[in-house]
């Protein structure tokens, strides 16, 4: 799943990638890596990039 525009760095596509294990967001434009919690709904990651994206002033980039 691709969530667009969403890396707090460079606001960036941000893919879901997941296995038996674990998830991440990757980002395929500045490659950062986050790692998403086991038991996370992905209604939750969703609502959480939303909080991210919305906190920052527009046109501004958060340092990593």
């Amino acid at each position: 799943m691709l969530f667009f525009k969403c890396c707090t760095v460079c606001n960036g596509d941000l893919a879901l990638e997941t296995d038996d294990r674990a998830a991440s967001l990757k980002c395929l434009r500045c490659g950062k890596v986050s790692s998403v919690p086991a038991n996370t709904h992905l209604f939750d990651v969703m609502c959480e990039l939303q909080d991210d994206v919305t906190s920052l002033p527009a046109g501004s980039k958060q340092a990593a």
